[in-house]
């Protein structure tokens, strides 16, 4: 009888140990799946910002018209100072948004390659605000870190 308790109790004990790994491995699957869930969010929530600024741009044609002119480097030489206030924050927010998600790349919640398709559009944008601004300016309302990322790789 002793013989076929400590039986039973070595099955149990590797039952409970088979157990304990099948948590562990179904734990870890969810652990990925909400990372993943995550990326996406911070992704597309980056994506949903720029989509309302150029919404912003493109459904006003004084504005959109302000966006070609900043777009061609002829923003001064032709636009009000108020004109070019209001491209300067039009294009402030843009950068906002890229900052938000180099900081999803840096902290791990955005992927390769949804940080690089980001970084060609931020890099056309800082060589179109250096064209109009003069290249010793960078964007206003933007960190340190990120303004020297963007200086050392656009």
């Amino acid at each position: 009888m002793k013989e076929k308790l400590s039986d039973f109790a070595l099955i149990a004990e590797i039952i409970s140990a088979v157990c304990i790994v099948a948590s562990l491995l179904f734990v870890g699957v969810q652990i990925q799946q909400n990372t993943d869930i995550q990326k996406a969010s911070s992704y597309q929530n980056v994506i949903d910002e720029i989509a309302l600024w150029r919404s912003q741009i493109v459904s006003n044609p004084e504005l959109s018209e302000l966006f070609g002119l900043f777009a061609n480097g002829t923003l001064f030489e032709n636009s009000t100072e108020n004109d070019i206030r209001r491209i300067t924050m039009q294009v402030t927010n843009f950068f906002g948004a890229v900052e938000s998600a180099y900081y999803s790349k840096k902290y791990g919640l955005m992927g390769d390659s949804e940080w690089e398709r980001l970084e060609s559009a931020v890099c056309i944008q800082l060589h179109d605000y250096k064209e109009n601004f003069g290249e010793n300016n960078s964007p206003s309302y933007i960190s340190t870190e990120f303004s020297t990322f963007l200086e050392e790789t656009c």
